[in-house]
């Protein structure tokens, strides 16, 4: 079992990224010589083959969530518990993480998800389990649970009567955008804008 959860919090900053990416597949279950078997592709996977002798402290925050996930998804579990992770990076390695997990799903791993992104659940699951106040308010296809979910929470957005420019407005309506105007540096409505002026 692994889990996507509360990446790379067994991390330390003084470590390098090596050294995290090792210690880390050990945490989740690898014995030492499996996890410099698995280091090539974790740090391939993350994309830091140039920074991994760097200590963690170096990197930023997308460098280290990248290797927290690379690092989880190279351990081969049969049952994956993922946890609202999957905003890792940019647009590009968050596709990329998402084909890994469709290649666990279809090579037999389970993965069991929780999130509030409708998109990545659609993307990851088969089946949903909705759960609101503790309890269970509906499961099957994923497709099913999600139009549901999305059609209750319409449902009980407090709706304020059309105005302006939107057909159906939610919200409390403490604060509304009345008007939008571009103006120039001496203040003046202008049709025209070019890049780089005030």
């Amino acid at each position: 079992m692994s889990g996507l959860l509360t990446l790379g919090e067994a991390f330390h900053p003084l470590l390098s990224g090596e050294e995290n990416a090792i210690t880390g597949a050990i945490v989740d279950g690898l014995t030492r010589r499996q996890a410099l078997r698995r280091l090539t592709e974790i740090a391939a996977f993350a994309e830091l083959e140039d920074f991994m002798d760097q200590p963690l402290r170096t990197y930023s925050d997308g460098m280290r969530l990248r290797l927290a996930f690379a690092t989880a998804i190279n351990i081969e579990p049969e049952l994956l518990l993922i946890d609202e992770v999957l905003a890792v990076g940019d647009i590009r390695f968050r596709y990329k993480c998402m084909r890994r997990l469709n290649e666990l799903r279809e090579s037999g791993v389970s993965a069991v998800a929780a999130s509030h992104y409708m998109g990545q659940l659609r993307a990851v699951c088969d089946r949903a389990l909705w759960m609101a106040d503790g309890r269970v308010r509906a499961m099957g296809y994923v497709d099913e649970i999600v139009e549901r979910y999305e059609r209750a929470m319409e449902e009980t957005a407090p709706v304020r009567e059309p105005g302006g420019m939107a057909a159906k407005r939610f919200g409390t309506g403490d604060v509304e955008i009345v008007d939008v105007k571009l103006v120039n540096a001496a203040g003046t409505a202008s049709p025209q804008f070019r890049p780089g002026h005030p």
